[in-house]
């Protein structure tokens, strides 16, 4: 197991808890988010990348928060993250940021799916909300908006190539 897998489980460990207050910083959220990836959803860490720098035009260096891959090297889920009380506020402009960080990756691999997430506990209780986007079928913010910005629910689960 990686150290750095390490450190994300470490800090996932806090946002796992059951505590009753919204989780502050958008860092611990990130962290869970990864843990998930890996322990719900099946990626291999190695699969992973968090904080992955893309060149924008005419906007420069942005990071993309997490990039998960499939065994094929295509990035299945280009995700965004945020702390729940920015959740709402945010989303707008978080989207259209992450079809420009899509289409600056897209450029070098496929990408799949585009995911906007948080997570947080009331009453002892985990509530998360996630809004996943087709990019293969929505490849702009204009193609999903004329569409009623339709998500498909659910993140996707890691993939083989048929040869593994």
């Amino acid at each position: 197991m990686s150290k750095d897998f390490l450190l994300f489980k470490e800090a996932a460990v806090i946002a796992y808890g059951k505590e009753e207050e919204p989780f502050q910083d958008r860092d611990l959220v990130k962290a869970q988010f990864v843990t998930e990836l890996v322990e719900l959803l099946c990626y291999p860490f190695s699969a992973i990348h968090v904080d992955r720098a893309v060149w924008i035009p005419s906007l420069g260096f942005h990071d993309i928060d997490v990039v998960a891959e499939n065994s094929a090297r295509e990035a299945m889920i280009v995700a965004a993250v945020e702390a729940p009380r920015e959740y709402e506020n945010k989303q707008e402009r978080t989207m259209r940021l992450l079809y420009l960080k899509a289409a600056s990756l897209s450029s070098t691999k496929r990408v799949r799916f585009l995911a906007y997430y948080t997570r947080w506990y009331s009453q002892g209780i985990l509530n998360k909300r996630h809004l996943v986007v087709d990019y293969a079928a929505y490849p702009s913010y204009g193609a999903w908006l004329a569409a009623g910005f339709p998500s498909v629910g659910v993140l996707p689960v890691y993939t083989k190539n048929k040869e593994e």
